[in-house]
Formats: structure tokens, C-alpha cells, sequence
């Protein structure tokens, strides 16, 4: 479905349509309906009249204009999200056959720099702890299969149940939502396919519906006891209490978004980074600590495969090989079952313990043959 919203101005809905991907159009979308709301507030002008008047005599100094959006932006958001907003208010522009000199827009408008935040790296611990404090199950195996999967938040949110296969572990995500445009496979481990399972069987529940009672009796509601299967074309992490299929990924991100605030309130990761907006710790910091784990393993060119990244033309590896270099890293993408780690941890004690019974002979060798050299007097003794 074509992104088209009758709130935006026409100009905006023509440069929207002419973008290929829907997510991106709705996000230049809503930074250029932001550049209109400034031009009505500032000019007393739309963003339809601000173009036409280029056509036949220009009312307005294109680079005073950006540059007094600079401003207005800069006591209103962060840096990172103004450069954004003017980069896409100037594209606009020239589609519309504004033309910018680079050197005037240097000097006039100058975007402000985008910004590197020092990020806070999450440990396993923390993983961990913020699993088992989410309240709700949903909210639980979605971070739980962030934190295993490395997937972007909203390409897990587009996820259908048709597309997810638990007994060859692994689920298919569509293009339309992956941040290249491109469908790829992504596996499972095998923590997390219990963990899905056990929440596609918490789903698929007979549960206690409250509905308003539109029958004009005395009881303004009334309750009920129904199922509410997943279907085919149902999103994974839909909670199924209404009726019809929500196949919008951007209302489901909003949900669980609010969701994830409050479960990092409650259990004491509230902290902010140094501007005091942005919280330190993200939904995208799941997928950092996936790819840090596998990089920090000697595997970064599968690190890239393995979330999605871009990664280089060169590396190309048969399913079996991705298979094997897979079932290496699992049991750092593993939290919960104490059992695989418990068992990790002893073969490590049993390996350790090999090594030093091996070192005790290696020194025992050395010795005798120093003994057997200073017998034969080719060596002094100490």
C-alpha cells in the first residue's frame, strides 16, 4: 500500500511517492509536514506556496529560510535529528528545481554535525536480567529473541507466523521491512524456539474477554471466554484481543516501545546518556551485543551475514559451513537454560584440567631430558 496521507501537502505526498520504500517514505513524510508546520508558523506561508513562489518570482532567500529552520530546530530536538530533517528538506527542494550552491549552503545553512554518542555496552548479566524482569510474556520473548537473533526492532515486529518454521528453527523476514530490502533467513536457537513455543502456546490460550455491551442493557460490559488462534497472516508478536489482523508493524513497535520503558524503569535501568534525552540503554543495543559477541569470537564477517548487515561480496560460505559457525556461537547467544551453560562451563573445567595434566608432562619431559644431557656432561648443572 502506497504511503499517502491527505494531512500532508500535496508537494510533500508527490516526493513521498516517488521513493521506492514505504518506511522511508513515511519517515521523509513526517519531517517535511514538520518543515511545513515551520513555514506556516514563521512565513504565514504553505509548503506548496513556498515552492510555487521559485517558478515565477522568488519571495524568499532559499538559504535564509534553511538557516532559520536550523535554529528553530536546534531548541527543539537533538543535533543528530536536525541534520536529518534539513538533509531531507533540501532534497525536497531541489526535486522541486530549487537549486542549492554547496558553497552558499556551507556557509548559510550549515547543518550541524551529526553526533557519535558513547553507547553503553550491555553484558550478558544484563541481558539476562532484563528478561526475566519483563512482566509480559510477550515483551519477554521479543527481547529474548532480540537479544539471540540480532534482528532490527521493527523487522521482528513484521514477522507473520506463516513465515516462521520452529522445527527447522529458523523464520523468514520480508523486504519490505529489512533495512537493505532484502528477505533473508534467520536462525534460530534452540533456547529461543522454546521460547516462541512457549509463547505461541500462551497466544493460542482460551482467555477472558471484556467487551462494551452494545446491546443497550444494564451492564455496560460484558465478558466472555473465547480463542483466538494465530493465523497465517497474523503478526507473531500480536496479542490477539481483537478480532481483525493488525498487519501494521509501526502500531505493534509503539506498543511494546512503552512496554519496554516502563519493565527498564522498574528494574532499575532508567539511566540517561549525557544530553539527558536518549536513554542508555535502546532495543537497538540487543542487536549490538549480538554482533560484538560473534565479532569479539574472530566471526565478524558472519556477524554481518548473521544480523543482516551489509557485509562484503567476498565471504560466501555453503549452509553447511553457516550451519557449523552457527551451532559455535549459539551458546554465547544463550541465557536462559541453565543447563547448556552449566554443561559449557564443565566441559570448560574438563579442558582446563586436560591442559594442565598435559603442561605437568611436557615440564617432567623437559627435566629428564636436562638430567639425562647433564649425565652425559654436554650440560653443567644449576
Amino acid at each position: 500500500m502506497r504511503y499517502e496521507v491527505k494531512a500532508l501537502a500535496t508537494s510533500i505526498q508527490k516526493f513521498c511517492h516517488s521513493i521506492d520504500k514505504e518506511s522511508s517514505a513515511i519517515e521523509y513524510g513526517g519531517r517535511l509536514n514538520d518543515f511545513d508546520k515551520f513555514l506556516r508558523d514563521k512565513y504565514n506561508v504553505t509548503i506548496d506556496e513556498f515552492v510555487e513562489s521559485f517558478k515565477v518570482n522568488p519571495r524568499f532567500d532559499v538559504y535564509d529560510v534553511l538557516g532559520e529552520y536550523r535554529i528553530d530546530l536546534r531548541s527543539r530536538v537533538s543535533k543528530n535529528t536536525a541534520a536529518g530533517r534539513i538533509i531531507t528538506t533540501r532534497y525536497f527542494l531541489e526535486m522541486n528545481d530549487i537549486d542549492i550552491i554547496n558553497t552558499k549552503w556551507r556557509l548559510k545553512v550549515k547543518p550541524p554535525r551529526r553526533e557519535q554518542p558513547e553507547k553503553t555496552p550491555l553484558s550478558k548479566d544484563d541481558i539476562r536480567k532484563i528478561i526475566l524482569g519483563c512482566q509480559s510474556p510477550r515483551l519477554r520473548v521479543y527481547l529474548h529473541f532480540l537479544a539471540s537473533t540480532g534482528c532490527r526492532a521493527s523487522e521482528a515486529l513484521s514477522i507473520l507466523w506463516k513465515h516462521v518454521d520452529l522445527k527447522n528453527g529458523t523464520i523468514h523476514l520480508r523486504k519490505e521491512y529489512t533495512k537493505g530490502d532484502r528477505a533473508r533467513t534467520v536462525i534460530l536457537t534452540k533456547e529461543i524456539v522454546t521460547a516462541l513455543q512457549t509463547w505461541v502456546d500462551f497466544r493460542n490460550r482460551t482467555r477472558r474477554m471484556i467487551v462494551r455491551n452494545k446491546d443497550g442493557g444494564p451492564q455496560k460490559w460484558k465478558s466472555f471466554y473465547a480463542v483466538r488462534l494465530l493465523k497465517p497472516d497474523n503478526l507473531l508478536f500480536s496479542t490477539g484481543r481483537f478480532d481483525e489482523i493488525n498487519d501494521n508493524p509501526v502500531d505493534l513497535y509503539q506498543c511494546v516501545r512503552r512496554e519496554f520503558i516502563e519493565t527498564m524503569d522498574r528494574i532499575g535501568f532508567q539511566g540517561r546518556r549525557d544530553d539527558g534525552k536518549r536513554r542508555r540503554i535502546t532495543l537497538h543495543d540487543f542487536r549490538t551485543f549480538v554482533y560484538s559477541t560473534i565479532s569479539g569470537l574472530g566471526q565478524s564477517d558472519f556477524g554481518d551475514f548473521f544480523i543482516g548487515h551489509k557485509h562484503s561480496t567476498y565471504w560466501s560460505k555453503p549452509q553447511s559451513e553457516i550451519l557449523k559457525l552457527f551451532h559455535k556461537i549459539e551458546p554465547y547467544l544463550t541465557y536462559l537454560d541453565y543447563s547448556e551453560l552449566e554443561q559449557k562451563g564443565a566441559d570448560t573445567d574438563s579442558k582446563l584440567e586436560q591442559k594442565d595434566k598435559e603442561i605437568q608432562l611436557m615440564r617432567n619431559q623437559i627435566q629428564q631430558m636436562t638430567e639425562a644431557l647433564v649425565n652425559a656432561g654436554i650440560l653443567k648443572p644449576d
